[in-house]
């Protein structure tokens, strides 16, 4: 658009024109603003923009970016991937996170044989894992028939009236005769032991809430 000097000495036709040529050039600045945008800016890039979005400066330029005031965010939880990430779309607010694929770590041992160093062959009820020297096998529960298949226990030839001794040289109970003085006729007469209502093939075992030693059934464990 020209700027118009319209000189008040011209004449009065010479006004009208101007003023005319003035009313032109008002209104094809009319037009001109009616199709005017944001984009068309030498300094602001706003093509493209969705619902919501605003214009914020990046340092050198005007750009859209997401209104982190009214915008509800959500988060999508993608399938697991070899790379795992958290990416943020800033055109609708979106957070996108992708867990890693924890799927070759799964515990995939399903039976006992499934294990190293573990063989099982036709198991029964009562069987036990015992280890042969090579691997664990399954092997019928053997029961406790004498004092000496307890561990740490050795009796030999024992004798009327003797008692259990321990033995801290080899780390283990031995059957020796009473030093106390007094005469022993069953195991209630040695200190600290109870026997009560005794079965056979009971054992002691030793109550530390009651200070002593007391007979028991051993009794095996199912696995």
């Amino acid at each position: 658009m020209v700027l118009r000097n319209v000189p008040k000495t011209d004449t009065f036709e010479q006004q009208r024109l101007e003023l005319n040529e003035l009313a032109v050039d008002v209104f094809n600045l009319k037009q001109q603003v009616d199709t005017f945008n944001l984009n068309d800016l030498v300094d602001v890039t706003a093509s493209g923009a969705t619902n919501s979005q605003i214009i914020k400066y990046n340092g050198t330029e005007w750009v859209l970016d997401t209104d982190i005031v009214s915008t509800s965010f959500s988060i999508v939880t993608a399938s697991p991937g070899t790379s795992p990430s958290l990416t943020y779309n800033n055109s609708n607010g979106t957070f996108t996170y992708t867990p890693p694929d924890l799927s070759p770590y799964r515990l995939k041992t399903e039976t006992l044989n499934d294990i190293p160093g573990v063989t099982i062959s036709n198991p029964v009820n009562t069987n036990v894992l015992q280890y042969n020297g090579s691997v664990w096998t399954n092997q019928p529960l053997t029961g406790i028939a004498d004092i000496n298949d307890i561990g740490n226990v050795l009796i030999t030839s024992p004798q009327n009236d003797q008692v259990l001794k321990y033995d801290s040289t080899n780390n283990r109970w031995t059957n020796a005769t009473d030093a106390g003085g007094s005469q022993i006729n069953t195991i209630n007469d040695i200190g600290n032991v109870s026997d009560t209502s005794t079965q056979n093939g009971q054992l002691l075992k030793y109550n530390s809430g009651a200070g002593r030693w007391e007979n028991f059934t051993h009794r095996c464990r199912n696995f």
